[in-house]
């Protein structure tokens, strides 16, 4: 089983700055893999939108027990809304190593809230179900 905290912050209408913490508690509990960058994103037509992401990340005991690696990812994705409150997404990139993959949906129950699941391999911990929701503070 393991554990993910994220967040993020808009600088404008096409830039953010990313950050997480995760853990994979069934084969260690004391890795974690920490990351922080910028993504980008904007529109390709109306409903369907693009974003980059370059992440630096710190990890330790995730490759190997006692060991701590740093690493950029850089991934791409596309959002696509199928309803007013309903949107698909998908990423793939690479961290050097290994690939990254993430499928999934988002439902935007409210302008605050947001439930949603993915699957989700990020080159570390193997294939996972990402069960989130995000709430925003302002």
């Amino acid at each position: 089983m393991g554990l993910s905290v994220d967040g993020g912050r808009d600088i404008n209408d096409s830039l953010a700055i990313l950050g997480g913490l995760s853990t994979n508690t069934a084969e260690d509990e004391s890795n974690f893999d920490a990351y922080i960058g910028p993504q980008v994103y904007g529109p390709i037509t109306q409903g369907i939108d693009l974003n980059t992401q370059l992440l630096l990340h710190f990890n330790k005991n995730s490759y190997a027990a006692g060991e701590t690696k740093t690493y950029v990812e850089f991934n791409a994705g596309i959002r696509a809304w199928i309803t007013q409150r309903v949107e698909t997404h998908v990423l793939a990139g690479s961290n050097g190593e290994h690939s990254i993959f993430t499928f999934g949906a988002r439902f935007h129950a409210t302008d605050k809230a947001v439930f949603s699941v993915a699957s989700k391999n990020n080159g570390l911990y193997g294939p996972q179900l990402q069960l989130s929701v995000r709430y925003q503070f302002k």
